[in-house]
């Protein structure tokens, strides 16, 4: 029992030696030339950390199993989707427009979050600024909550408790809101 306590310690060890940090400027995700260490490519690795300081273009879909996160007055833009792994985390300060959001980890927008179709939320989702789906937004498996915010769908909005919002929180879509 002690041996198998100790392989796993030393493979949490590991584990964290290996996580790594990397800071991304202006220009296209795909761009080696931007990226102050290794290209991270279309996974961000579970315990890794990707720091968006500038305007960048998403140029493929994007896995986040570690943490990413848009700095304020940094912008990710991009026609492909996003997916947030169990375990990943998106902290958004700046502007975020992408494709589509599927969220199974955590979610915290501060500033502006949109999606050109759909936001499906299975897990946390925390909004104290704007959210936007451009189709649906749908937090049926998971908890969307915010304070002084606002949920925008240009067609439909399904929440499983709307009582996860604060007094101030606006919600507003061309469709229906349902409560499921």
């Amino acid at each position: 029992m002690k041996q198998i306590s100790t392989i796993l310690t030393v493979m949490l060890f590991i584990t964290s030696i290996q996580a790594k940090t990397y800071t991304i400027g202006s220009g296209k995700w795909s761009d080696p030339c931007l990226w102050s260490d290794d290209q991270v490519g279309s996974t961000i690795n579970a315990g890794d950390v990707v720091i968006v300081t500038g305007q960048v273009t998403l140029t493929s879909s994007l896995l986040i199993a570690g943490t990413l996160q848009i700095e304020k007055g940094a912008t990710l833009l991009g026609a492909k989707d996003i997916t947030v792994a169990k375990g990943g985390i998106l902290v958004n300060y700046g502007s975020t427009v992408v494709r589509k959001i599927v969220n199974e980890g955590s979610i915290n927008n501060s500033l502006f979050l949109e999606t050109m179709t759909d936001i499906e939320n299975r897990s946390m989702m925390e909004n104290t600024n704007t959210v936007l789906a451009g189709n649906n937004f749908e937090s049926v498996a998971g908890k969307a909550c915010g304070k002084d915010c606002r949920f925008y769908a240009n067609n439909n909005i399904t929440q499983c408790d709307p009582a996860e919002f604060d007094a101030n929180v606006g919600v507003y879509c061309a469709g229906e809101i349902e409560t499921k």
